[in-house]
C-alpha cells in the first residue's frame, strides 16, 4: 500500500527594510540650512528548512479477525527542522491534515481504511486531522507514525491517500 504526501506550507513572512534619505530642512531661527539624516534598517526574518517524507510506504497488511495490539501496522516517518536561524523566541509549528479532514486512505472509491497518526517523541496520542503534530524553537527531528488496524480492512485492494502538513512560524 501506498501513502502519498503533499506537502502545503503557509508562511507568514514580510521583509521590512526601512529606507531613508537625507532631508534638507531651512532653520527659521537661524537662517541656516540643517539637515537630518537616517540610517537604513534591514529587520531579519526567520529562516528555516523543513524536510517530510515525500512517500510514506505502509506495505503489505492483512485483515485481522480482532481488534487487538498485535492487529495494528505501524510506519514510521521523521520531521525534520534544519538551518533555523533568527527566530528569536519564535516557534515553528507543523500541523497534520488530509484533504477530505479524515485520517482515511481510500481504494478504488469504494472502500476506506482509517488510520491515525502519531508524534513516537511526545508519546501521546492520537494526533486530531489539522491538529499539531510538533512545534520546533530550534533545529531537530521528530518521529512520527501512521497506524493501522488491519481489523479495520473492509476489503483487499491498494489503498491510498494524502497527508497535508502545514508550517506556521509564530
Amino acid at each position: 500500500m501506498k501513502l502519498r504526501s503533499a506537502l502545503l506550507f503557509f508562511l507568514v513572512f514580510s521583509l521590512t527594510v526601512v529606507m531613508t534619505t537625507p532631508i534638507e530642512a531651512q532653520g527659521t531661527s537661524q537662517g541656516g540650512a540643517s539637515s537630518v539624516t537616517a540610517t537604513t534598517v534591514a529587520v531579519t526574518q526567520p529562516e528555516f528548512s523543513i524536510a517530510i517524507p515525500a512517500k510514506i510506504e505502509v506495505g503489505a497488511i492483512t485483515r485481522a479477525e480482532e481488534s487487538s495490539e498485535q492487529s495494528k501496522k505501524e510506519t514510521g516517518f521523521v520531521v525534520t527542522v534544519s538551518g533555523a536561524s533568527y527566530l528569536n523566541g519564535r516557534i515553528i509549528e507543523i500541523a497534520i491534515s488530509t484533504p477530505d479532514g479524515v485520517f482515511q486512505l481510500h481504494s478504488d472509491g469504494t472502500y476506506t481504511l482509517p488510520y491515525e497518526v502519531y508524534n513516537r517523541t511526545a508519546e501521546r496520542g492520537p494526533i486530531a486531522n489539522g491538529g499539531v503534530f510538533h512545534t520546533f524553537s530550534d533545529n531537530g527531528s521528530v518521529s512520527g507514525a501512521i497506524v493501522i488496524d488491519q481489523y479495520d480492512i473492509p476489503a483487499a485492494g491498494e489503498y491510498n491517500g494524502s497527508l497535508i502538513f502545514t508550517v506556521t512560524a509564530e
